[in-house]
């Protein structure tokens, strides 16, 4: 006899560097995926307008700076992609 395994809950994912060629394709990736509820880019820079999705909450920002700690939280993140 197995025992199941509960639903993994919907996740919070950041991806860092999102504005890049690796970190684009991440973030759609994800936007798509299941169990993803939602999906924040994060960046040092702004991303082009034709590359920003809908579905995608952008944030600029440096994994450096200590503040980044207050914003995972505020965003409710439970899953980083760096």
């Amino acid at each position: 006899m197995t025992a199941q395994r509960p639903p993994l809950r919907e996740r919070v994912v950041l991806v860092t560097g999102a504005s890049g060629n690796v970190g684009r394709r991440v973030v759609a990736r994800l936007a798509s995926a299941e169990g993803v509820r939602r999906v924040v880019a994060l960046d040092v820079r702004e991303p082009d307008r034709q590359a920003r999705r809908e579905d995608v909450e952008y944030e600029i920002g440096d994994i450096c700076d200590p503040a980044l700690g207050k914003l995972l939280e505020q965003l409710g993140v439970d899953s980083v992609v760096h």
